[in-house]
């Protein structure tokens, strides 16, 4: 396994081609680390020390996700009128695609330059209990201070597709808590769950843009509280609706920053939401809360409610998703 480096004035990102993974972001600025009088941050990415890790990595690390991103209950979907059962790894549901989806593979490294990295990965749906074959790219490339993600996927018959990336970031550069970052969500609705973190077909407004803190915004914690049967203690594991199914507008979805380092994110999708989670359940090397995820995605389970529009991807032809995290300093 290698790490495949990308670089310009602006940034400096490692990957690596096991689950097409992003597993350093530097941002690159005279200014940027005064604190240790270096040109650039530390790692932005919250991550393993040793690269063999990632092999045994069960919280997708910076890791593309797929087929199916997210919780899926009772571990079923059904495509034009036949029921499939997919890996169950969360007692009877499934989690990104049940533990053996895209981020558990060896992807290819198909193209390579400067600035940029390109990986490709052939997949059997039957691993996962589908029929049908996919062909998955991944591209990365860098652009002054944004770092990008393409994903192109084909399909040889009619599937449900949801695929993110799930980077963990901590903009501190530190692996500590959060309780500094301030984020800005730009969205109109949550979803809400039961007690097993599954869509309940409900969504209530938010305010758009939304503030949040780990540690200062309780009240929207117990807003949310009242709303929901399942929180987790002092932190969020919930899917932001920011634009109707089917839409692709390329929209802002959030902007995080760790008022330690100055250090900001803008992060943007094409994708209909995201699901923003707090690290909740790091464990080992790792303190919880001390890394979080903005995964763009499509709301989690949606194929089993009928009140969320889906949008299935036919035989023949292609999915797409795009991902960009804009960095930025100010003191």
């Amino acid at each position: 396994m290698q790490i495949i480096e990308l670089a310009n004035e602006h940034l400096r990102v490692n990957l690596i081609e096991y689950g097409a993974r992003v597993v350093a972001i530097h941002l690159r600025g005279k200014s940027v680390n005064q604190e240790h009088n270096t040109e650039e941050s530390s790692n932005l990415v919250q991550g393993y020390q040793k690269l063999k890790d990632y092999l045994t990595d069960e919280a997708s690390m910076g890791a593309t996700v797929g087929p199916i991103t997210n919780r899926i209950s009772s571990s079923r979907i059904t495509l034009d009128n036949k029921t499939y059962r997919l890996p169950n790894n969360k007692g009877e549901n499934c989690l990104h695609s049940g533990g053996v989806g895209f981020d558990r593979r060896m992807w290819s490294l198909s193209q390579r330059g400067q600035d940029f990295a390109t990986f490709s990965l052939p997949f059997d749906l039957s691993d996962i209990g589908l029929p049908g074959q996919l062909e998955a790219c991944a591209k990365y490339f860098l652009s002054g201070s944004t770092l990008s993600v393409e994903y192109t996927i084909s399909t040889s018959s009619l599937t449900y597709l949801n695929v993110t990336n799930h980077v963990y970031l901590n903009l501190s550069g530190e692996n500590r808590s959060i309780d500094d970052h301030q984020f800005l969500l730009f969205a109109d609705q949550v979803v809400l769950t039961d007690k097993d973190s599954i869509p309940t077909g409900k969504t209530i407004g938010v305010n758009n843009p939304l503030k949040y803190c780990l540690n200062s915004t309780r009240s929207f914690i117990d807003w949310l509280s009242e709303n929901a049967d399942s929180i987790y203690a002092g932190g969020i594991d919930h899917h932001f609706v920011a634009q109707a199914e089917g839409a692709k507008q390329w929209l802002k979805l959030a902007k995080v920053r760790s008022e330690s380092s100055g250090i900001a994110v803008d992060i943007f999708s094409n994708a209909p939401g995201f699901q923003l989670y707090t690290a909740n359940s790091l464990t080992g090397e790792f303190e919880p809360q001390s890394a979080f995820c903005i995964e763009a995605q499509s709301i989690p389970d949606a194929i089993n409610h009928p009140e969320f529009k889906v949008e299935l991807t036919p035989a023949g032809s292609s999915y797409s998703r795009s991902i960009a995290w804009n960095f930025s300093y100010t003191t």
